[in-house]
Formats: C-alpha cells, sequence, structure tokens
C-alpha cells in the first residue's frame, strides 16, 4: 500500500507502549501495525543546499546492515561521487548503533538530504549475537528501515508497503518486531526529466513466489504514483533463489537443487520469478547489474570475504544505463568489513 505522508521528525514510542505492542498475539499484526504513525509517514530532511542535477547522474544501492560505522561509511560513499543513495538496514535508535539516527548522520557528513521510512519496529536488541555483546541496554526508539539520500531536491516521498508478512517476525526473540518489508520512494529531477527513485528490501524467510508478490506491490505502487514515469529500484531483493528458511534443515533437498543447477546463486532469474514480472511491466535489469557477480559478504570480524550470492540488484524504466560495478564493502585500507551486503553502482544519462 502506498503512503505520501512525510514529517521532519518520526513519532516515537515510550518503552511501555512498546512493551504493550510486544504482547498482542500473532494474529492481530496487521490490525496493530495499520495503527502506528511510523508504518504510514515518512522522515524527510532536505539538503540545505539544493544541486541541480545535470543529464548525468550515479546511482549507489546498498545493503548497509544497520550502519554500525557512520563515518567510515560515509568515507566510501563520499569516494563514489553519488548524486542518489538508496539504503536499506538502517537505524534508528538501536542500543547495538549506540542509539544514533544513523541516517540522519550519514546524510549529516555528506552534506545531503534524506527520506528515512520504518521496515520494523524492534523489540528486542537484534541478533542472538548482538544481544549477546550488549544484553542488559535497551533501545531508546527501535526504528530499522530504508532511507533515500541526495544532494538533489526529494519531491512527493512515499512509502510502500509491501505485505503483512512482518507477522512472521512477530514472535518472542532477540528479533522480535513489528512491520514488514517495505520501500521508500521519491522523485528527483535529473536534467528536465523527473525520475521515481525507490529503496527496496525484500523479504529472506519466504520463497520466490512470495517475493514476486511483493515486487508486483511495489511496481503498481510505482505505476500509481506517477504512471509510466521512468524510474529506478535498487536494494536488497534477497534472491537467493529458494526458500532458504524452509529448507534450511534439509540439506539434502538444498544438495539436489544446487546440483540440478550448480549456478542458481550468482544466477536466480530463472528461479525468482520477480525477474520476468519487471519484464513484462517495462523494466530493464540485465543491462544494469553486473550478473553473476556476487553481492554479499561473509564476516568473520575482523576480516570478510567476498560472498556467493547476488542479492542485490537494480531495476530501471525508460532509461540510458552505464558503468554498472560492485563495490567491496572493505575498503582497501582496512580489513574491518562495513557491511555484509557490497554496493552496487551504476551511471544514468537523460
Amino acid at each position: 500500500m502506498l503512503h505520501l505522508k512525510s514529517t521532519q521528525s518520526l513519532a516515537t514510542l515510550s518503552i511501555d507502549e512498546r512493551n504493550k505492542l510486544s504482547n498482542y498475539p500473532k494474529d492481530k499484526h496487521p490490525e496493530i501495525l495499520a495503527k502506528q504513525q511510523f508504518a504510514t509517514t515518512v522522515e524527510l530532511n532536505q539538503a540545505s543546499i539544493h544541486k541541480q542535477l545535470d543529464s548525468n547522474c550515479r546511482v549507489v544501492a546498498w545493503n548497509l546492515e544497520r550502519c554500525y560505522h557512520i563515518d567510515a561509511s560515509a568515507e566510501l560513499l563520499a569516494s563514489l561521487d553519488a548524486d542518489v543513495i538508496l539504503l536499506s538496514e538502517m537505524d534508528y535508535g538501536m542500543a547495538r548503533t549506540n542509539q544514533k539516527h544513523t541516517t540522519a548522520c550519514l546524510a549529516e557528513k555528506l552534506n545531503y538530504g534524506y527520506i528515512y521510512g520504518v521496515e520494523f519496529l524492534e523489540f528486542g536488541l537484534g541478533s542472538a549475537v548482538e544481544t549477546a555483546k550488549i544484553y542488559g541496554q535497551t533501545n531508546q526508539i527501535g526504528y530499522h528501515g530504508n532511507a533515500i539520500l541526495s544532494r538533489a531536491e526529494l519531491k512527493q516521498p512515499g512509502l510502500v508497503r509491501l505485505d503483512d508478512s512482518g507477522k512472521i517476525w512477530f514472535n518472542p526473540g532477540p528479533e522480535a518486531r513489528l512491520g514488514g518489508r517495505m520501500a521508500v520512494l521519491t522523485t528527483i529531477k535529473v536534467g528536465n526529466q523527473d525520475i521515481v527513485f525507490a529503496s527496496v528490501h525484500l523479504e529472506d524467510r519466504t520463497n520466490p513466489i512470495n517475493r514476486s508478490e511483493q515486487m508486483a506491490v511495489l511496481l503498481q505502487a510505482i505505476e500509481d504514483y506517477k504512471p509510466r514515469a521512468s524510474a529506478v529500484i535498487g536494494g536488497d531483493l534477497n534472491t537467493h533463489s529458494f526458500d532458504l528458511h524452509r529448507l534450511s534443515s534439509d540439506l539434502n533437498q538444498v544438495r539436489q537443487m544446487m546440483e540440478q543447477d550448480p549456478n542458481r546463486l550468482l544466477y536466480p532469474q530463472k528461479h525468482e520469478p520477480l525477474f520476468s514480472l519487471a519484464d513484462n511491466l517495462g523494466y530493464e535489469w540485465e543491462n544494469c547489474n553486473q550478473l553473476g557477480v556476487a553481492t554479499d559478504r561473509k564476516i568473520s570480524k575482523p576480516l570478510s570475504l567476498a560472498g556467493n550470492k547476488k542479492m542485490d540488484w537494480f531495476l530501471t524504466r525508460d532509461l540510458s544505463v552505464f558503468n554498472p560495478a560492485t563495490i567491496a564493502a572493505t575498503p582497501a585500507d582496512i580489513a574491518w568489513p562495513l557491511s555484509d551486503h557490497e554496493l552496487i553502482v551504476i551511471d544514468i544519462k537523460i
């Protein structure tokens, strides 16, 4: 569902309010989510000085995995000289990232404006590993979501809730949360043309058909928002090529599937119907991505290694796209990984 409300500062909930929400039965998830301001509103703050983008525009998409390292992440992004940055998994008021509004901090360091939308209200501290490291602390706010940063004016910001799959996360445990997969979108003028940009994060604890259904919701929302507009969609589509959550304990079936198609992790397109859906609706993905290049990153701190899955993608419509690239999330001068995903980059020309 498409929502077009914005505010300079998202409303937050008290600890008592969050505790009350966390105790609702699972079947009430869609009902209580629909009543939350954070589920239907984006936070918008423009750059202090707008840059008018000419006919060339560089776009970066990055699942920044909480944004633990704001300074180093800002340095890496600045080195790419991007005009538009599409981010996912950004914390706001989480103990694991020192209670910071990581999107706002990153935007300030880059002198960009930003849109921020909440994917989940986190009841817990995070994964089991994160919880163990910060045991006894409390999230001041508990938001986790997607963002768009730009040095140009961010027009008509919006939020698209993709389905009610968040109910699979609405359970006791370190990652208990209220929400669901979503996208934030905006219109940015490049040259003399308005382009729709969307930052999206699809569900991993599901199957390719459901991911395609989520993508269908986003593509329809963009059509409702600005019919037949030129568009750039970027983000973590979690294209594992099968239902990892369901198959996690069935190693024999996973082995058989991998034997049938050993390249399915790097080339998931024929196993993920969202790509044919995008094709049919006028979106292109072959020329705006480095096909067969992994975008996940294996982390064993303080070191990290390139992964083996292509999960992060651009989809574009009615645009000339050049120079697709994959940038390591570990800068050359440090060993420490900034995220468990690489950055992806494209240039567009009007």
